[in-house]
């Protein structure tokens, strides 16, 4: 029994060293090395958000810009009202 299991043992050792190289091969065969690029992605990236944020201040400025001016005609609402709210008297 004991030859049984160390033969097992084994065999998982050797499963799992192979699926490991084959693993390691498949993906540095089907992946590509950026390290190389990594410069080039970087200067891209910062380019690319720094154009969003400057497309975000524009419009948030232009936000702004539209805001409607605040109605100073109206009167303000007495605090009797807003601070009022209907009573239950729990035989709902």
């Amino acid at each position: 029994m004991s030859f049984l299991l160390a033969k097992m043992a084994a065999l998982m050792l050797v499963a799992m060293a192979s699926g490991g190289l084959v693993t390691r091969w498949w993906i540095f065969r089907r992946y590509e090395d950026v390290t190389a690029d990594y410069g080039r992605l970087d200067r891209a990236w910062r380019g690319w958000r720094l154009a969003l944020q400057d497309d975000a201040t524009r419009r948030a400025a232009a936000r702004r810009a539209s805001a409607l001016p605040r109605r100073s005609g109206a009167p303000p609402v007495p605090r009797a009202h807003v601070a009022r709210r209907p009573q239950r008297n729990g035989a709902d």
